[in-house]
């Protein structure tokens, strides 16, 4: 989609993780392709280049942080993260994988 120059995102496990991580989706929700999609389109601009960045840096995080068994300790995103700071206050780390 993004080489045919259409505004589409494009959502991936990455987004999922990550969107049901912060909970602005319920993570155990059973939520479709277009629900996501329609989500992020929602709340940005109609560009490509915006929103093949947008996936670039959801996919970062996820790739580096935001991790099957994430480092929320690390997370710049903890602040607003439901998940992680359910994680980080409780005494035994044990984070939901979420693939």
């Amino acid at each position: 989609v993004y080489a045919a120059a259409k505004p589409s995102f494009i959502v991936d496990v990455y987004t999922k993780r990550i969107l049901g991580r912060i909970g602005v989706i319920e993570a155990k929700q059973e939520v479709g392709y277009g629900a996501y999609q329609k989500l992020i389109q929602d709340q940005l601009p109609r560009d490509v280049q915006l929103y093949n960045e947008f996936h670039a840096l959801l996919d970062h995080h996820a790739k580096y942080t935001c991790k099957k068994i994430p480092l929320c300790t690390e997370c710049l995103l903890l602040d607003v993260c439901h998940s992680g700071q359910v994680w980080t206050v409780e005494s035994e780390y044990k984070p939901i994988v979420h693939y």
